[in-house]
Order: C-alpha cells, then structure tokens, then sequence
C-alpha cells in the first residue's frame, strides 16, 4: 500500500490549501506522545478524548484568519480569556520569555 493512502486529502494537491491551514493539518495529524519512561507494559492505554475525530473536523473547519487578529496569534483565546489573565500575559508575544 502506497504511502499516499494514509495522507489527508488536502495534503496531496497543498498548492490549493493556504499555508496556515496546511500547519493545521500536519499539527492535528498525530497526537502528542509523551515518553513515560516510568511505564509499565499493564499500564491502561493512554486515552486523548481532545484528540477524537469531532473535535478534529470541528478544528479544521475554522478558518485559519479567526486565530490571528491584528498580528496576535491566539486571538480567539486572548478575547476568550482577557477578564480572567494578567494583561501582561495577553500581550506577550512568546513563552518562553
């Protein structure tokens, strides 16, 4: 079976999807594994309800324009959350710093 079977759709023609919305994709693709390096081979399987199908379609019918506001990214979060997070929060620019 040939690799391209297991690609979602828009990703075999990319030229036809906005940049932004090809990172959406690729980022939604596979889940994020943590290395459990304490775990054992009984452990119960890790479970990511966030990661299910629904949200998924739900997540990549936003258009991608909605997260970004004025240059911000994470604009819907920043205007969901600016009663309950520290203004310096809301405007910094990284994690990190």
């Amino acid at each position: 079976m040939q690799k391209r079977h297991f690609l979602h759709p828009w990703l075999l023609s990319p030229e036809k999807v906005p940049p932004g919305k090809l990172f959406h994709i690729l980022s939604l693709s596979y889940p994020f594994e943590v290395d459990h390096s304490a775990a054992q081979s009984d452990d119960p399987e890790d479970v990511n309800p966030l990661f299910s199908q629904p949200i998924i379609e739900l997540c990549l019918r936003i258009p991608t324009y909605l997260h970004t506001a004025g240059g911000w990214d994470r604009a819907i979060a920043r205007s969901a959350f600016a009663r309950n997070v520290p203004d310096a929060i809301l405007k910094r620019r990284t994690k990190c710093v």
